[in-house]
């Protein structure tokens, strides 16, 4: 199976657009003092998973550049963070996609 460079960039670059958009919007969230999870537990669940999965890359990223920057971690640690952001932004991308895909918009 021959790999496609340009359709692997594309895939993980949508993957890591999404978790940039939804990551900054839950940080722009908690500055708003009305908004408030539900108090059900399961409800929460529902919510933190697919925020976590789709966000998380984002995070990852973040934290692994400003840890490298300030000096708190190690640039192979660093690094690892990166190249793990990468690959799960990937799979969060093959959904994304494959999900735009099934809507028919892409």
């Amino acid at each position: 199976m021959e790999l496609d460079l340009g359709l692997f960039t594309f895939v993980s670059a949508f993957g890591f657009v999404t978790a940039a958009i939804i990551g900054s919007f839950l940080v722009n969230l908690k500055q708003l003092s009305d908004f408030r999870f539900p108090e059900n537990p399961l409800a929460q669940w529902f919510i933190a998973l697919p925020v976590t999965a789709f966000a998380g890359p984002y995070w990852v990223a973040r934290e692994s550049m400003f840890g490298m920057v300030r000096g708190g971690i190690s640039y192979l640690i660093g690094g690892f963070g990166i190249l793990v952001s990468v690959i799960w932004s990937f799979c969060a991308g093959v959904f994304v996609v494959e999900f735009l895909v099934l809507l028919s918009i892409i």
